[in-house]
């Protein structure tokens, strides 16, 4: 057997792999504060040598007061930007809550705020909120030991900073925008390709074989774009080796075996043919056809010499086993192009640099690694991967990609080195970014089927684009959300047609009949309208009453029809929508009813209980603190008390039950006073996104009063999710939210402290331009931060 793990040491121009891609480790660590965990199945608490405030006098005693009773929330999440981690940390600081007054005020106790919101009398000097912990006072004996403390001096020995990764949430917005000067970049690093990314660029649909892939991105990551600590351990490569060989499938003939998709260059480019054909193919096939192969299916980009030399003499050994061993030439190009497929260029986008170093030690990115990124920062296909064969639909001779592969002009400016010019990169990025189709290629790799097409909006975005929405809504789990009648307290209930309404709702998740988009396409259909448009998108997506939905006509009077008639009554229609063109699809809703993509039944639904009754606003509000206010609310793992509502008696409204289970407890309120307020106004609407016209024999209430948000104009009362959706598109600090969440997601990572020039200038750029988010991907591109490397510290 042919060793095809010899080709994992081929990295750049190097013969070693670094431990950064393979990690067999058996050491494990969890928690920000670095605490680890051996293959003894010992753990340990934080010293001198992990980080954290190691102190053995009163100092040491007061944390482990607060440790106990204060962390879970004031720790890594920092819940009203304060973390209580490490007492050395906080000589000085003052309270957010009462600015001028120090937490720990030396020598003072009633004159230090911690100490008053211990007490519970926090009001007396102008603090808010309720008395810490919330769920009750705390022991005499550690009030008293907190106090002494800080009776005595309230010193602590200077410990090393804590370990873990900080919440990017935590930092000060304001602060984050002001640019102090100092030279933008990113560390250079190699990222590896998820799920979706290498099931697209090697060509195969998404329920293919290969689409069950073991590369998806962690699920804790903020967004799938993050490459941190994602590598290829043993148990990743022991699964991934199963299906590594969809890789260079299509390039093992002219016409390869059905299971691997046929591409455009493999089967139409003569000179490959040799290798395929020729019983003893020359020196120059083989090279012509690996060039080729490497850069349009597997590297995407010219290969360097050594490394077009080391998979030629695996060739070579490979032919001789063809010999030796009577296999087909299909076989042996399945061991070669399965190898390729098995090396870190392939499976690692670079992000190194090219080595040429600035007075502030950064490198530029070579223009080939420029190019891919632009690439994958609008879509899952690498450049110059392969267009697939579509008979009659792909416009290049039923291929769906020219025979160059995708972006061909993206290539040609990394070729001749002009992508260096930001208007050249920025128009390219505009140029594949988004646009209107109304044969809509894009949907070709994954559908192929003329009936599926027709239901489509002509608007598109292309797919990595999509993902960021979809990752930023948080919506890609709509199709397997289950819904308890989900017409219940809308104006269908118990009404003639309550069986077609549930059919056509488990239709709009799977799309199993018929060939008009699901309730999630159409989520994406109108979300690229307004991307295309490029009229002040982050309001138009808080605010558009115009909405892409499925056609009721298409399938009326057939078999199917109990399953695709009634897909308009999450919208509130009654009306039948049209299948003439797609132009039919476009409904206008009432503007009492419907503002953005956050009054969407999918969003809606997505983030609604199982249950109408259920706390459906807990999730949406949740949504809105963290994604669109930037702020963090403590995770599950955190809550110490059981996060249930009283059972109910089907005769209390969601409002009711949240108000009588959590509202009323300090203990729970800490956390849900980030959340409830925000979702409330979305009562208006039931669990699975109808609007409601009875609640329990109450008419829908969607009025809060919110008290907390960090941007003052916010904060108010609302009568429902229309107006306060309509506050959120006004607000600045939404705006500047949505510009961190997009270069995050752009970026790959999380935003810190030292990228406030780069936000403020992507802020800027975006002003500038209107709101368009193709100018706001552009700058991006075209930023410092994303252009340039340092090496890690």
């Amino acid at each position: 057997m042919i060793p095809l793990l010899a080709l994992l040491a081929c990295n750049r121009d190097d013969d070693t792999v670094t431990d950064d891609v393979v990690d067999t480790s058996d050491t494990l660590t969890t928690g920000g504060t670095g605490t680890t965990i051996d293959d003894t199945g010992g753990s340990t608490r934080p010293t001198a040598e992990t980080g954290g405030p190691i102190d053995d006098g009163a100092c040491g005693e007061v944390q482990a007061v607060l440790d106990a009773q204060c962390t879970r929330c004031h720790g890594v999440s920092a819940l009203g930007q304060l973390d209580l981690r490490a007492l050395g940390a906080l000589e000085g600081v003052e309270s957010h809550q009462v600015p001028g007054m120090l937490l720990f005020a030396p020598g003072d106790r009633d004159g230090s705020y911690a100490w008053r919101k211990l007490l519970g009398d926090h009001a007396a000097v102008g603090g808010s909120g309720q008395a810490m912990p919330p769920n009750g006072a705390l022991d005499p004996t550690d009030l008293e030991t907190i106090g002494t403390w800080i009776d005595d001096g309230a010193t602590c020995t200077p410990a090393p900073p804590l370990e873990g990764e900080p919440d990017p949430n935590a930092l000060d917005q304001d602060a984050l925008f002001v640019c102090s000067g100092a030279p933008s970049s990113s560390q250079a690093r190699l990222r590896r390709l998820d799920d979706v990314e290498w099931r697209s660029t090697i060509g195969q649909r998404f329920d293919a074989p290969a689409a069950s892939n073991p590369l998806g991105a962690p699920s804790q990551a903020r967004f799938s774009t993050y490459p941190k600590d994602v590598g290829m351990d043993a148990a990743t490569l022991d699964l991934y080796l199963n299906l590594a060989h969809y890789g260079g499938g299509p390039w093992t003939a002219q016409y390869p075996e059905p299971e691997y998709s046929r591409q455009h260059q493999p089967q139409a480019d003569s000179s490959l043919r040799c290798m395929f054909n020729d019983p003893v193919p020359s020196a120059s096939c083989i090279d012509n056809y690996l060039t080729a192969f490497l850069e349009g299916g597997a590297i995407y980009r010219p290969p360097t010499a050594a490394e077009l030399a080391r998979l030629h003499a695996f060739t070579d050994d490979a032919l001789a086993h063809e010999q030796s061993e009577g296999w087909t030439r299909r076989e042996t190009l399945v061991h070669v192009t399965t190898a390729a497929w098995l090396t870190v260029p392939a499976l690692f986008a670079s992000e190194l640099g090219d080595g040429t170093v600035d007075a502030n030690g950064r490198t530029r990115l070579t223009d080939w690694e420029h190019a891919r990124l632009i690439s994958n920062l609008i879509d899952d296909r690498a450049l110059g991967s392969q267009g697939v064969f579509r008979w009659g639909l792909g416009p290049y001779n039923s291929y769906t990609e020219p025979i160059e592969g995708s972006m061909p002009d993206l290539q040609a400016a990394a070729a001749d080195g002009s992508i260096r010019n930001p208007a050249v990169a920025g128009a390219l990025l505009r140029q594949y970014a988004a646009g209107r189709d109304p044969a809509r290629v894009d949907t070709y790799l994954d559908w192929g089927d003329s009936r599926r097409l027709q239901g489509r909006a002509e608007e598109w975005m292309a797919s990595r684009l999509d993902r960021f929405f979809l990752e930023w809504f948080e919506v890609e789990d709509f199709p397997i959300v289950f819904k308890d009648r989900p017409e219940a307290t809308s104006a269908y209930e118990n009404g003639p047609d309550v069986y077609g309404i549930r059919n056509s709702y488990d239709n709009l998740q799977d799309g199993y009949y018929g060939h008009e988009p699901t309730l999630l396409q159409q989520f994406e259909d109108t979300i690229a309208r307004i991307v295309v448009d490029d009229q002040d998108v982050l309001r138009e997506l808080l605010t558009t009453q115009e909405f892409f939905l499925a056609s009721t006509t298409r399938d009326a009077n057939s078999s199917i029809s109990s399953s695709t008639s009634y897909t308009n009554r999450p919208y509130g229609l009654t009306t039948d929508v049209g299948d003439a063109s797609a132009a039919d699809r476009w409904v206008t809703l009432p503007a009492t009813e419907r503002a953005g993509m956050l009054t969407h039944p999918a969003w809606l639904s997505t983030h609604g209980d199982a249950f109408e009754d259920g706390p459906s606003m807990v999730a949406r509000g949740h949504w809105i603190r963290e994604h669109l206010l930037c702020e963090t609310v403590p995770p599950l793992e955190f809550v110490t008390v059981p996060a249930l509502l009283a059972p109910t008696d089907g005769t209390k409204t969601a409002r009711e039950r949240v108000d009588e289970s959590i509202e009323g407890r300090n203990e729970c309120m800490v956390c849900h006073q980030s959340m409830n307020s925000l979702g409330r106004p979305f009562e208006i609407y039931n669990h699975a996104g109808f609007l409601r016209a009875d609640d329990h024999g109450h008419a829908p209430n969607g009025s809060t009063t919110i008290d907390n948000a960090p941007d003052p104009s916010l904060n108010g009362t609302w009568p429902d999710a229309i107006a306060l959706t309509q506050a959120m598109a006004d607000s600045d600090y939404v705006k500047r939210c949505f510009v961190r969440q997009t270069f995050r997601f752009a970026q790959g990572r999380e935003d810190a402290a030292d990228d406030a020039c780069a936000v403020r200038d992507l802020r800027a750029d975006f002003d500038a331009a209107g709101g368009d988010v193709r100018a706001l991907l552009t700058a991006v591109a075209a930023h410092p931060s994303f252009v340039l490397r340092r090496e890690a510290p």
